[in-house]
């Protein structure tokens, strides 16, 4: 699960950016935390470098639901990310 879209990266002009979840965190009482990296390109994560930038962003915990759905529908709600692809 990721998202790829184009994107501006601290001035730099990513055209096929790779959205992925790094790690999340949290549970029940709390919802839930996820470090968030953006990649240059799907290949650029699957051969290991490093992510151009990363983010936290938080979701609510939802009962029967995968935290993971939880935090990538919160990410596509980033005006950044309306546009996106979900991969």
């Amino acid at each position: 699960m990721a998202i790829k879209n184009k994107q501006d990266i601290n001035g730099l002009n990513v055209p096929a950016a790779y959205t992925r979840v790094i790690r999340i965190f949290g549970g029940k009482e709390e919802g839930w935390n996820a470090f968030v990296g953006v990649y240059a390109s799907a290949d650029a994560r699957e051969t290991g470098l490093a992510p151009l930038t990363t983010f936290n962003v938080r979701a609510p915990y939802v009962s029967d639901q995968n935290p993971f759905t939880a935090v990538y529908a919160e990410i596509s709600k980033l005006p950044e990310y309306t546009s996106a692809q979900n991969v």
